[in-house]
């Protein structure tokens, strides 16, 4: 499976993201200890989850080797923590009621383990078209002043 390029989102229903293959091709990007660590933790089949939990836990748990890919300091904050991957997953759903945005989904899985972490999101849409393309103005100096 190749998981280099694909958003968290696209990882939601494919078990594949917790065996070691999946890890092995994720290690591919990263060049620390801490991340092939955390990568590894994250990689455990979490247990005991609700049916919240059940819901996020294929797309947090991508989004969390996403992000020890991003930043060593964050992998090395999940490597070295002694929470546990159920746990954070339902910190993520906590109190959630009957819905819960992505993005505070992933802003609570990146807190359990860095409190101060920050996750930011980029929305795009493509329509198929070209982008517009920028319009270049050239002005020459010497038009505007009169000798």
């Amino acid at each position: 499976m190749d998981v280099k390029n694909k958003e968290p989102a696209a990882l939601a229903a494919d078990p594949e993201v917790y065996k070691d293959t999946s890890i092995q091709q994720l290690n591919d990007n990263t060049n620390g200890g801490f991340c092939q660590a955390a990568l590894k933790k994250l990689g455990e089949k979490p247990k005991n989850l609700d049916k919240y939990g059940n819901a996020v836990a294929y797309c947090v748990i991508a989004a969390l080797k996403d992000f020890c890919r991003q930043s060593e300091e964050f992998a090395q904050a999940v490597a070295q923590s002694d929470k546990g991957l159920a746990d954070c997953i339902m910190y993520t759903v906590q109190g959630c009621g009957s819905a819960i945005s992505d993005l505070e989904v992933y802003r609570r899985a990146a807190e359990f383990y860095f409190p101060t972490a920050k996750v930011e999101m980029h929305m795009t849409i493509s329509t198929g078209e070209e982008p517009a393309q920028a319009r270049k103005v050239e002005i020459d100096l010497d038009s505007l002043i009169d000798f």
